[in-house]
């Protein structure tokens, strides 16, 4: 039997193809967006050494994407690597994948395969993650695991304060340090259950990177808009920068004209 990677940032799990008469089946399923110029590797784990290995994208036009043509020996099966090649994606198309490692096929979910721009213009950030040796996990920096969510930005700044106080009698109190932040607050919506765990799982290693910028996970997830009849999910999470600084981004546009009469007056 295939084992596909858990943090591959692609659902070839068996039950994405679920169906059940107590849930919507639209509720519990949507297309995972990724940026064509993002795909470069997805592993799979199988006790056995295969010959015989193939991972095809079926869609519009059938592509056989080329692996790397080794893998990894471990003391209880082989790790398979392959390289996905950008030449063989289109922008806007849907497509899925077929692996076949000898006399096994597994499939994966149906991808929306877009382009850089789309991710940005829709709001759509790349997490990157990995932690920092061997001891921790397979993920390392030659190996990160990746995931594509859309996030809302809507009230993300906020202060967050830090401080060690030494309190004297009737309430006097005294800083002993304090380390002040311009703090993020993001919002990943609609985020079916494999997101969900793979969302967790990145913010939770030793480093994490949110569309470049490496960040520290300070909160716990707050679900929001959930309910019993949909696995479909919004996240809530609190981050602060790791490169601290006092400064910001500048602007690169001119203001534009703020009213000044009060709402339903003229």
């Amino acid at each position: 039997m295939i084992y596909p990677s858990k943090y591959n940032g692609i659902n070839f799990s068996y039950d994405f193809n679920r169906k059940s008469n107590s849930f919507n089946f639209g509720n519990q399923r949507k297309k995972l967006t990724i940026a064509i110029s993002e795909l470069k590797y997805i592993s799979f784990y199988k006790s056995t050494e295969e010959e015989i290995i193939q991972l095809k994208l079926i869609g519009n036009n059938s592509t056989e994407i080329i692996g790397i043509g080794s893998f990894y020996e471990l003391e209880t099966g082989y790790i398979y690597f392959f390289s996905l090649l950008v030449a063989n994606f289109a922008s806007n198309t849907s497509g899925y994948f077929k692996l076949t490692l000898g006399t096994d096929v597994i499939y994966s979910e149906i991808i929306d395969f877009k382009s850089s721009s789309y991710l940005t213009t829709n709001e759509i950030c790349k997490i990157t993650a990995y932690n920092s040796d061997s001891r921790h996990g397979y993920l390392t920096e030659t190996l990160p695991a990746f995931g594509f969510f859309k996030f809302s930005q809507l009230n993300s700044d906020f202060f967050i304060n830090s401080k060690v106080e030494y309190e004297y009698s009737y309430g006097r109190k005294m800083i002993l340090s304090s380390e002040n932040n311009i703090g993020k607050r993001l919002t990943f919506l609609d985020l079916t259950m494999y997101q969900q765990n793979l969302l967790k799982w990145l913010c939770n290693t030793e480093n994490l990177f949110i569309d470049g910028v490496k960040y520290q996970l300070i909160s716990d997830f707050t679900e929001l808009l959930a309910d019993e009849n949909s696995e479909i999910k919004d996240l809530r999470a609190d981050f602060v920068p790791v490169e601290q600084s006092f400064f910001g981004n500048s602007s690169t546009s001119t203001p534009k004209n703020i009213f000044t009469d009060q709402f339903f007056m003229k």
